[in-house]
C-alpha cells in the first residue's frame, strides 16, 4: 500500500496566496496539477514542468482539471472585496468547483479565503461548522460546502479551532 500523497489540484496558484502553496506542496513532493488563466504567467512565476490546465473556473469544463485528482486547495480570489467580485465570481467559482469536486469524489477541498476578512454588505463574519457548537466562532468565513456530503460543511478561517476543557 502506497503512503505517497495523492494529485493535488490548486486553483489561483499564480496569486498571492496560491503561489506560497504551490512552493510548499513542491518542496513536499506532493504531485500537482494547477488550474491556471494564463499558461504563460504560470510558466514564468512558477517554473517548468507543473501539469496545468488553462481556463476560467466559471466557464471552464472543468472534468479534465479533476481527473485524478485527491484534493483541491482554492485560492481562487477577485481582489474586489467591496465590488461585485464577490458576488460575480468568487462565489460562483467556488460553488462550480465544489461541484465539481462532489462529481470527482475528490476526498478534501480546502478554500483559502479572505471572503469576511472585512465587513462586506451579505457575508457573514462568523460561522460555523455544521451544527456543532465551537467555544469561540471563527472569523474570516462564509459559507462553503464540502465535496463530501456526508460531511459538515467546510469552514474557512484565520483562527485555530479552541475548545473547552
Amino acid at each position: 500500500m502506497s503512503t505517497a500523497p495523492g494529485r493535488v489540484l490548486v486553483v489561483g496558484g499564480t496569486g498571492r496566496t496560491g503561489r506560497h502553496v504551490v512552493s510548499l506542496l513542491r518542496e513536499a513532493d506532493v504531485p500537482l496539477r494547477l488550474l491556471v488563466r494564463d499558461r504563460a504567467r504560470a510558466e514564468a512565476e512558477l517554473g517548468a514542468g507543473l501539469d496545468l490546465v488553462v481556463g476560467d473556473a466559471l466557464d471552464l469544463d472543468l472534468g479534465p482539471a479533476f481527473a485524478g485528482v485527491e484534493r483541491v486547495v482554492s485560492t481562487l480570489g477577485s481582489r474586489d472585496v467591496h465590488g461585485g467580485g464577490l458576488r460575480t465570481v468568487d462565489l460562483p467559482a467556488t460553488a462550480r468547483l465544489v461541484a465539481a469536486a462532489r462529481e470527482a469524489g475528490v476526498a478534501r477541498f480546502v478554500l483559502c479565503s479572505t471572503i469576511g476578512a472585512v465587513p462586506t454588505p451579505g457575508v457573514p463574519r462568523t460561522c460555523s461548522s455544521g451544527s456543532r457548537p465551537r467555544a469561540r466562532p471563527r472569523p474570516s468565513c462564509a459559507p462553503a460546502a464540502s465535496p463530501s456530503p456526508s460531511s459538515a460543511p467546510a469552514v474557512c478561517t484565520t483562527a485555530p479551532p479552541t475548545t473547552r476543557a
